[in-house]
């Protein structure tokens, strides 16, 4: 009993102190525990929504990702309706602030194309990771169909060097920003 309760004094200690390391002033594009827990949890409620009141929707394309409370809809579907009606469906998550719905009407992207779209988020993230100039861990890339989406908390500048950092990635159709902005 005494053991077990040292190790949680000293697991707390070490915790504790971890704040303790790092720059002085706050980081004020870092987000909390809580907040990346909220993010998750509305993506998989859009997503569990969109399932259950669109059935379409599973044969389909459609995608949902939320950074900060911020949701962004990517993918295709053939319909109008289900666009829209998707976008609604994330408005009414709970800590979701803005939908960025960038569907696109048009059939479901093939297989290739999606892995292409995996090769290409990854050479992004390893670049954005190499660079010192790119706060990598506050953005969030998203590709879809060679559009690449980026999210996150930055600063104008930040978001001017990882659009730049990642236009150099072979395959890009084009770039949209769906950054909040810390400054």
């Amino acid at each position: 009993m005494k053991t077990h309760s040292l190790f949680v004094i000293l697991f707390l200690i070490g915790l504790s102190s971890c704040s303790l390391i790092g720059p002085a002033q706050d980081d004020h594009g870092k987000r909390t525990y809580g907040t990346k827990w909220d993010d998750k949890n509305a993506t998989k409620l859009i997503l569990k929504r969109l399932n259950s009141e669109l059935p379409e929707v599973k044969k389909m394309n459609v995608n949902a990702t939320v950074f900060n409370g911020v949701a962004l809809l990517t993918g295709q579907t053939n319909e109008e309706s289900v666009k829209a009606r998707a976008g609604e469906l994330a408005e009414d998550i709970r800590h979701v602030t803005k939908v960025y719905n960038e569907i696109e009407i048009a059939g479901p992207t093939a297989f290739l194309a999606r892995r292409n779209d995996d090769l290409l988020k990854t050479k992004i993230k390893s670049r954005q990771w190499a660079s010192e100039a790119v706060a990598a861990g506050r953005i969030k890339v998203v590709v879809e169909n060679g559009i690449v989406y980026l999210m996150g908390l930055v600063t104008r500048e930040e978001a001017a060097l990882a659009v730049e950092e990642a236009k150099t990635a072979y395959g890009i159709q084009k770039i949209v920003q769906a950054f909040e902005f810390i400054n």
